[in-house]
């Protein structure tokens, strides 16, 4: 570390070319230790917001991947119950499907079973309906008979009277009807004997009558019953096609359940699956995540390391600017003929020359290349300038010509003051790039009516 005290005995003595140059080149290095140590500041700021945000971040993340993994641990379990639900839903669908096959052939079999029915209940009721017409003949015929027996009857007692006439005519005639007695006695043996075998057979043909009547009664409540049971089988037969319909029906919902439940257990394995990944995946997080945050303590060892360094680096600029100012003090009393009115005079004239430039619009775009050419035009009409760039509104640089020595100028008060809206004039200084006294220039640019950067510029005082 220099010590310029030492080597300065009287500080209004003239200092030597060679001393002055060494002083002037001492001084910008103190402002570049000056511009890189706050910059290593603020820097190091950042690191740590960084850090700890990113520890923050992964522990937030850590504790979300656990919960999300104990979440897939629980949702597999479901996923698991799940899928034996819809096998235990498959195979009931199977077997239903199989007993609906099995129904709808049964009531198919019934179905058939009834139509023959009917074809042989049909029958009988024709046959019936075919005997009904002899049976009919057969009732007139014993009514006929059974008047004809009553005629007979009539006959027979006709005869027998006429034989009792005969008897007691012959009687009366004595001898000489003996003849007719004889006739008389004989016809009222055949009418004793027609009426005997009239009055045996009646009873039969009445009962044959009777039996008859009975028969065609029974046929005629036969063929009702039969027609009651055709009617019936109808609509059993109805009754059994609308059941086999619906089971028909049935049969396919249960056959598409039992796709639809393939399909969802498929689904439901293809899930398991993925969800399987998904936790591995967690639980890789996780372990990342653990790395992450040890790294992440690492980086704030190592922060802490810096912050070290950087105070030391404090402390050294400190001791080099404490030094320097007793040889800033020694140039600042030598003869320039640079008045403060001089150089306020001509720092506003070069302002108001970086005002119009900034209003003529090469700079609204923030275009780098636009940009460097307008920059190089500037200095090439302005002699005095040195160094001119322009900065986006985070203290960025878009074009530095030359090049410039910081990354970012938004610690700087010209950039500050500049995006606030003013035309900021520095105090005189002594340059880095060629090492001789000058001043800084900033104005801001704008676009719209709002501040978008700052274009600045040195201008050399010689």
């Amino acid at each position: 570390m220099f010590r310029f005290q030492s080597a300065v005995k009287n500080k209004h003595e003239e200092v030597s070319p060679v001393w002055e140059k060494m002083a002037r080149e001492s001084l910008v290095a103190a402002d570049r230790l000056q511009a890189a140590v706050s910059e290593v500041d603020e820097s190091m700021e950042q690191l740590q917001e960084l850090s700890e945000l990113s520890s923050a971040l992964d522990l937030g993340l850590k504790a979300g991947s656990e919960r999300s993994l104990e979440q897939m641990q629980e949702s597999l379990a479901v996923v698991q119950e799940v899928a034996s639900s819809a096998q235990r839903i498959q195979d009931a669908a199977e077997q239903l499907h199989l007993r609906s096959d099995k129904t709808l052939q049964e009531a198919s079999r019934i179905t058939k079973s009834l139509a023959e029915a009917d074809g042989t209940i049909r029958s009988l009721a024709e046959s019936q309906q075919s005997i009904s017409g002899p049976l009919g003949d057969l009732e007139n015929n014993t009514h006929h008979l059974n008047k004809l027996y009553e005629e007979l009857e009539g006959i027979a007692g006709e005869v027998s009277l006429l034989a009792l006439n005969a008897s007691i005519e012959a009687a009366r005639l004595g001898e000489q009807g003996r003849g007719f007695d004889v006739v008389a006695s004989r016809m009222r043996q055949l009418a004793e004997q027609s009426t005997a075998a009239i009055g045996n057979s009646a009873p039969l043909f009445r009962q044959i009558s009777n039996e008859v009547s009975r028969v065609k009664d029974t046929i005629k409540q036969g063929q009702s019953s039969a027609m009651d049971g055709v009617a019936l089988l109808r609509s059993m037969g109805d009754d059994i096609r609308y059941i086999s319909e619906e089971i028909a029906s049935v049969n396919e919902h249960v056959a598409e359940t039992g796709r639809l439940s393939m399909e969802q257990s498929e689904m439901t394995r293809n899930m398991k699956v993925m969800m399987q990944e998904v936790h591995q995946v967690l639980q890789s997080n996780i372990i990342h995540v653990d790395g992450a945050l040890q790294r992440m303590d690492s980086q704030r060892v190592h922060i802490s390391r810096l912050k070290s360094v950087a105070a030391g680096l404090h402390l050294a600029q400190d001791e080099l600017l404490s030094s320097l100012d007793t040889v800033r003090g020694v140039l600042d009393q030598q003869d320039t003929g640079l008045t403060s009115a001089y150089v306020e005079e001509i720092g506003q004239a070069f302002a108001d020359k970086l005002h119009a430039e900034a209003a003529s619009g090469l700079y609204e775009e923030m275009n780098i290349d636009t940009h460097h050419t307008a920059l190089k035009s500037l200095l090439a009409r302005e002699a005095g300038l040195e160094a001119a760039w322009t900065n986006r509104a985070d203290g960025t640089f878009i074009v530095s010509i030359p090049e410039a020595g910081l990354l970012n100028a938004k610690g700087r008060e010209w950039f500050r003051q500049a995006m606030k809206g003013s035309a900021v004039i520095s105090d005189v200084y002594v340059s880095a790039i060629t090492k001789q006294r000058c001043i800084t220039l900033s104005v801001p640019i704008t676009k719209g009516g709002a501040i978008i950067g700052v274009l600045g510029a040195d201008l050399s005082l010689g």
